[in-house]
């Protein structure tokens, strides 16, 4: 609590845990989460209502017909944002929606059956479950990939022209097996402002090669440059790391690559130089207006 003021469930909203079969639901994982930050006065991320590459149960996968999907995705929404309603003020409602690379939509069960619309009806139903939350689209992409960048802004730009209740964009910001470009995610995050919402590096981590030298340092300048490419933009209002210790990192344990240490302190809780560089940037920050 010292060092975070929000609190991002990893796995535990994710589709296939929380709602694992039609009319089951196992939220005790997510509960805890929940209740541990309202007792600390922590702020909460929902991740996620909506994504098709992973954590998709098979009951979804194999949806009968368009109106089957709909009524699927209405009653997943709908139950998980009311149920929290009052206690998350964030939600990632769609995750991933493009192609890991380049300007396409992902081939999901969602656009297959129900098209691109998926994506805007996923912000309504969790607009009127819960009113007052700010809603987030969220994305990863290499800031280098020119055209997914367009593809991500002009999804956005559309869906803002349709009035659809979203709030804030989410940029991922895994920096795994490439470097951060600092000087075109500060131009992004501006292109982005400038549509009149909200930009957080949503899910930040850095994971160089174990067999690197000066692997920890060149991190801890790499992590000050992602957080102050954000810190220098007024819109640009959080930035979540992927977790906190490196005893615990999805690189690890769901990619399966031990030997990475993507993550802001040690396996003994010991702060690193990626700890100092986002430290630097916050501190680097100019107090601004709020732009909302």
């Amino acid at each position: 609590m010292r060092e975070f003021s929000s609190v991002t469930p990893e796995s535990s909203q994710k589709w296939d845990v929380i709602h694992p079969e039609a009319g089951r639901w196992q939220f005790a994982d997510s509960d805890r989460v929940v209740d541990f930050a309202v007792s600390h006065q922590l702020a909460i991320r929902g991740h996620t209502l909506v994504w098709g590459r992973a954590s998709v149960p098979d009951y979804i996968e194999q949806a009968a017909d368009a109106k089957q999907l709909r009524d699927y995705m209405a009653d997943h929404i709908s139950t998980l944002v009311s149920r929290y309603q009052g206690k998350i003020e964030r939600w990632d409602v769609v995750n991933e929606p493009l192609a890991i690379r380049g300007g396409d939509y992902a081939d999901y069960i969602f656009n297959r059956l129900l098209g691109t619309d998926y994506i805007e009806q996923a912000f309504y139903l969790a607009h009127q479950a819960d009113p007052a939350a700010k809603l987030y689209i969220n994305e990863w992409y290499d800031e280098n990939d020119e055209e997914k960048f367009q593809a991500y802004y002009h999804l956005v730009q559309q869906l803002l022209d349709k009035g659809v209740p979203l709030h804030g964009v989410g940029i991922q910001a895994h920096y795994n097996f490439h470097d951060p470009a600092p000087e075109k995610l500060q131009r992004q995050i501006q292109q982005f402002a400038a549509l009149g919402v909200e930009v957080e590096l949503t899910e930040l981590d850095i994971a160089k090669f174990p067999w690197l030298d000066n692997r920890l340092q060149d991190q801890g300048i790499e992590y000050y440059q992602a957080a102050k490419a954000c810190t220098a933009v007024a819109a640009c209002s959080g930035i979540t790391v992927w977790g906190f210790t490196d005893r615990y990192n999805w690189i690890k344990d769901w990619l399966n690559l031990p030997g990475f240490t993507p993550l802001l302190m040690d396996q003994t809780l010991q702060p690193k130089p990626a700890y100092y560089g986002v430290q630097q940037a916050l501190l680097e920050r100019q107090p601004t207006a709020n732009p909302f």
